[in-house]
């Protein structure tokens, strides 16, 4: 992902340097050239980010609280809402768990859930759903789409995928970043597409102090 952007500014400046010596180039031809050169600049950028914090989250100390999971999920769907009214999606929020209290660290839930509907919102035709339930001392989270679902090459080579494109590479990224999150809460991420072709990640957390049966 970082040689690519490096061998694309490089190849701009080589033919920049080049047309300048032959004096066979004009004022159009380097505003274009200059602004390819930043627009890739830009997206090496944000791959340096992404590497600062994916070394940063390896760091990152989990602090499971126990918690009321009935008022955490209902604050998540307020904020998730304003973000699926702003693109006109329908936002279907289910929460199965039964018990008052669980244990777990709600930052890395939300980062989590962040990523995920983050990615759901730019692929989504009409709506999102997500559902939470409790699994054998998991909370298990599902986000699912309706729209085109994964590339066969992202559901084949799982946390190897990097992506395509703007899209692809936000997505290979934000799924790197939940696949941590999830590993350090002893915890798991599984994708696949449905029946109808939608995207479907489905999430578990461990019950990190096994207070609570989730």
């Amino acid at each position: 992902d970082l040689r690519n952007p490096i061998a694309i500014i490089q190849g701009y400046a080589q033919y920049l340097q080049m047309q300048l010596s032959r004096d066979e180039i004009n004022r159009e031809k380097i505003d274009d050239l200059a602004d390819n050169i930043l627009e890739t600049s830009c997206r090496l950028e944000r791959y340096t980010d992404s590497l600062r914090t994916i070394s940063r989250l390896e760091e990152l100390e989990i602090r499971p609280v126990s918690l009321d999971f009935s008022e955490l999920s209902s604050d998540m769907k307020n904020d998730f809402l304003l973000l699926t009214r702003e693109k006109n999606l329908e936002l279907v929020w289910e929460n199965n768990i039964s018990e008052k209290n669980v244990v777990l660290d709600a930052q890395v839930l939300y980062r989590i859930l962040e990523n995920l509907i983050g990615n759901a919102l730019r692929f989504a035709g009409e709506r999102i759903e997500v559902t939470f339930s409790g699994e054998n001392g998991f909370l298990a989270v599902t986000v699912a789409d309706d729209g085109e679902g994964f590339p066969e090459k992202l559901l084949k080579e799982g946390e190897a995928y990097a992506g395509t494109g703007s899209d692809g590479e936000h997505m290979g990224i934000g799924l790197m970043i939940c696949r941590i999150l999830c590993r350090k809460h002893g915890g798991k991420l599984w994708l696949s597409n449905s029946d109808q072709g939608g995207g479907v990640v489905r999430v578990i957390l461990a019950d990190k102090n096994n207070l609570t049966e989730i």
